[in-house]
């Protein structure tokens, strides 16, 4: 018997369910789409603020820079490399290269190496001429024939009659892609230094030894007196101190401030030429020598600080205006000068040394060669006079008062834009 073939069931799919699954198809996808849109904005969304914040951070760092830039141009004004002088044409540029390649200026332009150390300049100027450079000019008319100046006694305070000049200083910092300029305008309010509480010509917070060619003379002195005055002896002969007294030449009368030729804290080893002054000719084994040079001038810690600024750092001057500070131990010889010369650590007084004002170490004074100080020599833990030629140390209340005085400054800002 045959049996008929067999064949196989096919099931019947329900009517509209292969639609479904093309729609649970299309539904997926779309949905992965959406995901992948969504991720992408979130990482463009995250890129862009990542790109804000780094330039937000760039443009930070660019204006920091652009401040340490205007911070070395007031440092530069305030040592006198960028002088005061009235030339309405003066232009100072300050480079990023080493002293010996610096660019070639013209008569009006003064151009400055950086002060800061090779292989970590920070970049607010360039190492060539550029709009970029650091710049350093007066305040001017448009014909720049007159210098704007700050007088805080006249209305307008800013005038071309009186008071000290307006700066303009432009530093530009850059940072990455970030770069940020300033445009600020600046002057020096000065201060006034009286009422000194100087004991002596020569005070020393240890002890003093002074040898026997080393004059140390404590009656006031004029401030016009001739550089080399006072070598000799205490007497009416030519470069002594009283070469004149009736005409106040070069002491003024026992009416007159007169001081200690020698105040210390501790032993005193005068010399056979003196010291002299009154109310005696030394002082020794006192009390109560200065904290800091701020005490000497009358003046408070923060006003020194701000007046002093930091040190500096050119070691080998023939001059020294102003207010020179030193940091560590510091010979100076063959070179003359005026003001304040401060220095942490000891100072070698050797040939050739003038000085107008007050010497202040925190350390010791060693008189090494013919040195000659008008105003008085200050010394935190003694003083060494080795010195075979002739020295002489001249009080002269005046002379300080005025010679720290004319330097002593501290800088105000007229005004800030970028620019």
């Amino acid at each position: 018997m045959i049996r008929p073939p067999v064949t196989a069931s096919v099931p019947v799919q329900p009517p509209g369910v292969a639609s479904e699954r093309g729609v649970a198809l299309l539904a997926v996808l779309g949905f992965l789409i959406l995901m992948a849109l969504i991720a992408g904005g979130l990482l463009l969304t995250v890129n862009s603020d990542r790109r804000l914040v780094v330039q937000s951070m760039g443009d930070g760092q660019a204006l920091n820079l652009a401040e340490a830039g205007v911070a070395e141009a007031m440092e530069r004004i305030r040592t006198g490399e960028i002088p005061s002088t009235p030339n309405p044409r003066m232009v100072g540029q300050i480079y990023l290269c080493a002293p010996g390649q610096v660019p070639a200026s013209g008569a009006d332009t003064i151009g400055l190496a950086t002060w800061q150390s090779p292989g970590s300049w920070l970049l607010y100027s360039t190492t060539g001429k550029s709009s970029d450079a650091l710049t350093v000019r007066f305040k001017t008319d448009a014909a720049r024939r007159s210098i704007y100046r700050f007088d805080p006694t006249r209305t307008p305070t800013v005038q071309t009659q009186s008071g000290d000049p307006v700066f303009v200083v432009t530093s530009t910092g850059e940072e990455g892609e970030s770069r940020r300029r300033i445009v600020t305008e600046l002057t020096r309010a000065r201060m006034r230094v009286h009422d000194l509480t100087i004991q002596a010509a020569v005070v020393s917070g240890g002890d003093v030894h002074l040898g026997d060619v080393v004059n140390v003379c404590g009656y006031n002195h004029r401030e016009d007196t001739p550089t080399w005055i006072g070598l000799g002896p205490r007497i009416a002969a030519p470069k002594s101190c009283n070469e004149d007294l009736d005409a106040g030449m070069w002491e003024e009368g026992p009416t007159i401030e007169q001081r200690y030729g020698v105040w210390a804290a501790g032993g005193v080893e005068p010399g056979s030429n003196g010291p002299y002054g009154e109310p005696q000719p030394f002082a020794e084994h006192q009390s109560d020598f200065y904290a800091g040079c701020w005490q000497a001038l009358n003046l408070t810690e923060t006003e020194f600080t701000s007046m002093i600024g930091p040190p500096s750092r050119n070691r080998a001057p023939r001059v020294l205006r102003g207010l020179t500070h030193y940091q560590g131990n510091t010979t100076l010889s063959r070179c003359d000068g005026d003001g304040l010369l401060y220095v942490e650590g000891d100072l070698h007084l050797g040939k050739d040394f003038t000085y107008r004002g007050l010497v202040y170490a925190t350390g010791r004074v060693y008189i090494e060669g013919s040195c000659w100080v008008l105003g008085a020599v200050i010394a935190g833990a003694g003083v060494n006079a080795t010195s075979s030629d002739r020295a002489a140390v001249l009080y002269s209340r005046e002379t300080i008062e005025n010679a720290v005085s004319r330097y002593a400054s501290r800088f105000v800002r007229l005004s800030w834009r970028e620019g």
